[in-house]
């Protein structure tokens, strides 16, 4: 259960990281860790809005790293041999030394013009992950997660649609009705948002309790923003 709330908590943070609402569905989400139960699978995907999880995965051609030596540490006993440093930390697994370096391990290099092997470790390495274009990274000891932060048309739908359950579910706390009680539901003032309406009606009258779904009627609205596009909505009791 630890391992599944550390997942969590660190695709909460690539999702922030890449600026993504958790009620924008994505497609997938890879991690470092051997696979957990289903249970915690499905845990995941539904308290990260996640359609698949991949466990096992190899993250390091999703990252992009930059390892190199923290000069105030380093540079006072090896100054002149700082670009030998960084020519041996280069030819290393970047990402092997970089979770080694986070998991708090050191590794030795060897380094030209030096009899001693060099420890590397957290307090003389400077480490920094993220995600290539298109990905969002996040990681903490041996676990990392990446996102998949494409957005298709789809998806983008999708997340129009948790948007407005939201915003609708909101008013009908404001308005003060029951939780068994139905509605009317009404949107104006934008036409793409209208097509989306009408496309996920049926689900968004089961979500929302509503027998009827009015479009650009003339009443009094409430303004609202759906990621970033204005709508108008309204709710009424229906008697």
């Amino acid at each position: 259960m630890d391992l599944a709330y550390k997942v969590v908590k660190l695709g909460r943070s690539a999702r922030n990281s890449a600026n993504i609402k958790n009620r924008q569905p994505l497609a997938e989400m890879l991690v470092s860790v051997m696979s957990l139960p289903e249970y915690y699978g499905d845990i995941i995907k539904e308290e990260l809005n996640i359609k698949n999880v991949k466990f096992g995965a190899d993250l390091s051609q999703y990252v992009n790293f930059e390892i190199k030596p923290n000069l105030p540490v380093l540079g006072k006993t090896y100054g002149r041999y700082i670009p030998a440093i960084r020519k041996a930390i280069a030819e290393q697994n970047q990402m092997e030394l970089a979770q080694a370096i986070n998991n708090g391990k050191s590794v030795f290099i060897n380094v030209e013009g030096l009899e001693d092997q060099i420890e590397l470790t957290s307090e003389n390495l400077l480490v920094t992950m993220h995600g290539l274009e298109g990905f969002a990274f996040a990681g903490e000891g041996e676990v990392g997660v990446i996102l998949d932060t494409t957005i298709t048309e789809e998806l983008r739908e999708e997340g129009f649609v948790r948007e407005i359950l939201s915003k609708v579910q909101n008013l009908r706390k404001e308005s003060g009705f029951e939780v068994a009680d139905r509605i009317k539901l009404y949107v104006a003032g934008n036409k793409m948002l209208e097509e989306v309406n009408k496309k996920f009606e049926d689900h968004i009258k089961n979500e929302t309790l509503a027998t009827a779904k009015h479009y650009n009627e003339d009443r009094e609205y409430n303004d609202f923003k759906i990621n970033g596009e204005d709508l108008k909505i309204a709710v009424e009791k229906e008697e």
